[in-house]
């Protein structure tokens, strides 16, 4: 076969092989490209390449002819160099023009040039606890998380004498943002200076909170993270984000029907292919398409996508073991380190308003309400089995309407409220009296 055939065969078959059809099927999950950006480039792309074959091959005294010289073959070489070249200095001119930022943040951490912190992402992927705040993440204006990921101002991790530390587990009715942007105005802040002021202690409330955190990341967080911060107290605001696995099918306590990584390390060779730049915008708009380069997947699908009709006998015919079981490891633990714990019960709009705040739960409603009674009646069990524990069920009637946010996070003054139910209760109950005498 002559080099010219072999030429044109090459770039024909590259031409009608990557066609936006075959490109969807092998590397999107639904074998669909809704982009129509991503369809031209591969369509131009195609179109090019056939292009060439047909050149190649119609034009055959151009390449090679039975006595070819030496310098017609450089001549196509460096035709072809020259085109790849070009290709690639257009792609590094139109980069960050013709580029999502998301996909374009995804393909620098892909390819080493920057790593996810630098991204401004405010959780990144991490090996043992699926998810973390980011440290020393900022919106831009002020540091909202400190250097050890946690929503405080900076603290050394070894406790200084008399220093009294209470750890707030929780998702994102914790970690307030960015519902509460002012880090003095969130619950955690708001008890540790009415607690300090009352008591006239050094008394630091730490905010572990993790947006979107169910009860198996605030476990994993607190075996491997929080409990080296000695805390004298836990506060467990939980109960909302646990009633999320009740809400699909093929229920496992251990959650793996609900969450996973996201599974995003580099294939071999990957970050050096990425030195294209052409290959670069490609990539980009591939990461956007699949929404970025996120840090771990929440859940299989939008809960909008739920089927209505099956997800309320799910929450009524399934136990929430895995809830149970991650609490109950969280709380033995610390009964083991004499740690006294506060369950403090998640605090959701009334039924008839989780559709208006958020429309992505009209339908939802009646689960959402019996998951979390369920979540309840769990931790009310909890509280009797262990003599360091307390559950806290926070009184609807104190928080109004305009209170909340969306269906669970709430404004300044709700915030206040919140952070008041703790205060009093620290300061009526005889249980804690031993640690801030």
């Amino acid at each position: 076969m002559k080099i010219q055939h072999i030429f044109s065969i090459l770039f024909l078959s590259f031409g009608i092989i990557l066609n936006p059809i075959t490109v969807a099927i092998i590397y999107t999950k639904d074998g669909k490209i809704d982009n129509f950006f991503i369809i031209f480039i591969i369509i131009l792309f195609d179109l090019l390449c056939i292009f060439i074959g047909i050149i190649i091959i119609k034009y055959k005294n151009f390449l090679v002819t039975q006595k070819m010289k030496f310098k017609k073959i450089c001549f196509f070489l460096c035709y072809i160099l020259f085109f790849l070249c070009f290709i690639e200095y257009m792609s590094y001119l139109m980069y960050n023009l013709v580029t999502p930022p998301v996909g374009r943040f995804a393909v620098e951490v892909m390819s080493g040039s920057i790593t996810e912190k630098a991204i401004g992402q405010r959780i990144i992927s991490h090996p043992y606890l699926l998810y973390q705040s980011t440290p020393n993440w900022s919106n831009g204006k002020e540091k909202i998380i400190n250097s050890l990921g946690y929503r405080n101002n900076e603290f050394c991790i070894e406790k200084k004498p008399n220093e009294i530390r209470i750890l707030a587990l929780g998702g994102s009715t914790t970690y307030c943002y960015p519902y509460v942007k002012n880090n003095n105005d969130i619950w955690t802040s708001i008890l540790e200076t009415k607690l300090s002021a009352h008591y006239k202690k050094n008394i630091q409330v730490i905010n572990a909170g993790l947006p979107c955190a169910t009860s198996a990341e605030l476990l994993a967080g607190y075996i491997f993270r929080h409990r080296f911060l000695k805390p004298d107290i836990i506060i467990i605001h939980a109960g909302g984000n646990d009633v999320g696995p009740l809400l699909f099918d093929g229920y496992n306590p251990e959650y793996t029907h609900f969450r996973s990584s996201a599974g995003h390390s580099r294939r071999f060779g990957e970050k050096y292919v990425l030195k294209s730049f052409t290959l670069k915008i490609l990539y980009s708009w591939w990461f956007s398409l699949q929404g970025g380069l996120p840090s771990y997947i929440s859940q299989p699908k939008p809960l909008s996508k739920l089927d209505r009709s099956l997800v309320l006998s799910r929450v009524k015919n399934t136990y929430p073991e895995g809830f149970e079981r991650n609490m109950n490891l969280i709380l033995k633990l610390a009964h083991y380190s004499g740690i006294k714990v506060i369950l403090f019960g998640f605090i959701q709009a009334p039924e008839d308003l989780l559709g208006k705040k958020n429309p992505s739960l009209i339908g939802l409603e009646k689960a959402l309400s019996i998951g979390l009674k369920k979540n309840y009646m769990v931790m009310d069990k909890l509280q009797k089995k262990y003599d360091n524990v307390t559950f806290i069920k926070p009184d609807p009637n104190l928080f109004r309407n305009d209170h909340f946010i969306d269906n669970c996070h709430l404004d300044k003054e709700g915030e206040r409220i919140k952070a008041t139910i703790l205060i009093e209760y620290f300061l009526d109950d005889n249980m804690f009296k031993d640690v801030f005498k």
